[in-house]
């Protein structure tokens, strides 16, 4: 059994775990009791693939589908990874810190607390991002409930890491070792990849998930057919764990018709076939999140596609390109000219920005350009044409992505790995063929790692996570420092009764750490809207919110007074103006955030 082959295994045991806690969380087993059973069993199979993998690695009629073994490691070998190990402890403590990224608030960590708090996986209407598949989620959840945040991130960087391992184990059959771990190491020390590990988001699980699906299903084209079944099988948990790898199934099943063609073992009906069962294998995979938002919604891939039955949340947490494409999006909003938008697929390695859309809220590495364009700078041989399908495979994904949804680095991660490939491949054709190339190659890997380096400087710069485990600052402190709104946030667990159901308005719904009931008002205003197109007066909406539950109002002050300027009329903004000042009181303002409590009883309505 080869490193890659084991860490495929290793995949599948953690998205069988995912899915075994799935179901245990929608049967109201959440208790750390489940939990740590669930665990159990996985490290039983771990323990159980990592025996296996040790014995066959020592027989020898199994050495020919191993790769070669170069002895012990260089020095430079050892170098190599020595700066791995000093990139991986790095990040750590960024992941011990206290949550404070913008979609774990959100969604990742904040549904599986709700979960949680309410003993089980429910129903959450008005949470648009509930819908979505969750098998890391399912993980964090278990992480959760052992009363650790830090299991979480942790979980997620360890996805990033075993994606590196991957990405090795594939070069293994390919190149040298110090090319391999050099492979690794790049994959790692991309600045998305650093920022993305600091979190608990899912990207670089389905990252993993993805690039293991595509590796596996090339290695199936000259090894057994486990390897197919293998690639299948990844490609469902990578659905599972979020919606965008739609484009690596719609990628990867007709690389399975054409692999199957290759392989010379079948005809042209026996390859569409082999194409059909890997997609149902991977759907079935996937199968338990259908199922799920069947009964839930109507629709098994709400809120992707809307649900047929009403009630259900409004799909929020999406970003999708909403009433213009993405490309109308940067030219009618951005600005940007036609040059420009074609020029997209390469401006995204030098002028990503974090946390701006419009600039793919994300940074990756201008130098891979240059890694890419060595790759391709001679004729490649045979031997290397695998680097071409690696290459269509990145754009094709690039291009789904750009036209279905707003341009988020994240969302084409899956992509990197196969760039990663290429690139080591361009810098040792460049080393070995000497001269000047050899000098650029070196130069462009110098010019990386201080970028990289430079970047997550700044990252400590801006959450100081030394600060807090330190202890110069205190929980409460630290989150208070690095989230506008938690002041409120505490303020409101402090103050307000347990029983009190809050309704948020333009606050951005970090709700992970709310301890009292709330509400989204919806991002865009448009519950708000209605209700005061609905009211007759400033008694009639205190009576709606009354009548709704809610005791209290969470409101980003600012936006609120934007969108009532813009959105209400002279009479709209009056009635507002009396709601506010005889039925509302503000109990806590902080940052921009405040909390206001609704009066203690509504006028009987006329």
């Amino acid at each position: 059994m080869s490193t890659l082959e084991l860490t495929a295994l290793i995949g599948i045991v953690l998205g069988g775990l995912s899915l075994l806690i799935f179901s245990l969380a929608h049967a109201g087993l959440v208790s750390p009791f489940y939990m740590a059973s669930a665990v159990a069993l996985a490290l039983l199979c771990f323990f159980i693939v990592i025996r296996r993998f040790l014995r066959l690695r020592s027989c020898a009629g199994l050495q020919a589908e191993l790769p070669p073994d170069e002895g012990r490691l260089s020095p430079l070998e050892w170098g190599l990874l020595a700066a791995s190990a000093f990139f991986v402890l790095l990040i750590l403590p960024f992941d011990l810190a206290p949550p404070v990224a913008r979609d774990e608030l959100i969604q990742h960590l904040t549904v599986p607390a709700l979960y949680l708090r309410r003993g089980g996986a429910v129903e959450i209407p008005f949470m648009g991002h509930s819908y979505v598949p969750m098998n890391l989620n399912m993980l964090y959840l278990a992480g959760l409930s052992f009363g650790s945040e830090a299991l979480p991130r942790l979980l997620h960087h360890g996805f990033g890491l075993l994606t590196a391992i991957g990405i090795y184990s594939y070069l293994r059959y390919r190149t040298t070792r110090v090319y391999c771990i050099l492979a690794a190491l790049l994959f790692i020390t991309t600045p998305v990849v650093m920022n993305l590990a600091r979190t608990a988001y899912v990207d670089l699980g389905a990252t993993f998930f993805a690039t293991m699906a595509l590796l596996t299903l090339l290695r199936w084209r000259h090894s057994g057919s486990r390897w197919f079944y293998y690639s299948a099988i990844l490609l469902g948990l990578s659905l599972g764990t979020k919606y965008n790898m739609v484009v690596a199934f719609a990628l990867l099943t007709p690389m399975a018709v054409f692999i199957s063609l290759r392989r010379g073992a079948t005809t042209q009906p026996g390859a569409v076939k082999a194409g059909f069962a890997y997609a149902i294998i991977a759907v079935l995979v996937f199968s338990p999140w259908l199922v799920r938002n069947l009964i839930w919604t109507g629709s098994p891939l709400y809120p992707l596609i809307g649900a047929f039955i009403d009630g259900s949340g409004s799909g929020t947490g999406i970003h999708t390109g909403g009433a213009i494409s993405p490309i109308e999006k940067r030219y009618l909003l951005y600005g940007e000219s036609l040059l420009d938008i074609f020029m997209v697929p390469l401006r995204i390695f030098w002028e990503g920005v974090d946390g701006s859309i419009r600039r793919f809220d994300g940074v990756l590495n201008p130098l891979y350009l240059l890694f890419i364009a060595l790759a391709f700078s001679k004729r490649l041989g045979r031997e290397r044409r695998y680097l071409w399908y690696l290459l269509i495979y990145s754009l094709l994904f690039f291009a789904l992505t750009f036209f279905t949804t707003d341009l988020v680095i994240r969302y084409i991660l899956p992509a990197l790995p196969p760039l990663v490939i290429i690139a080591v491949a361009g810098i040792r054709g460049s080393i070995e063929r000497g001269g000047a190339a050899r000098y650029i190659a070196l130069t462009g890997l110098l010019l990386y790692f201080v970028f990289s380096v430079f970047y997550l400087g700044g990252l400590y710069t801006r959450y100081a996570p030394l600060r807090y485990l330190t202890g110069g600052q205190s929980r409460a402190e630290y989150l208070m420092a690095m989230l506008p709104d938690y002041e409120t946030t505490a303020y409101a667990n402090a103050n307000i009764a347990k029983d009190s159901k809050v309704l948020f308005l333009f606050t951005g719904e970090r709700t992970y750490y709310w301890e009292r009931e709330y509400f989204y008002g919806g991002r865009l205003g448009e519950n708000l809207l209605a209700q005061v197109k609905r009211a007759g007066s400033a008694e009639e909406l205190l009576e709606d919110l009354r009548a709704e539950g809610y005791t209290h109002l969470f409101i980003m002050d600012r936006i609120f007074n934007r969108f009532a300027v813009d959105n209400f009329t002279a009479p709209e903004q009056d009635l507002l103006r009396v709601f506010f000042s005889k039925y509302v009181r503000r109990l806590h303002s902080a940052n921009g955030f405040s909390l206001y409590r609704l009066g203690a009883s509504a006028p009987p309505r006329r």
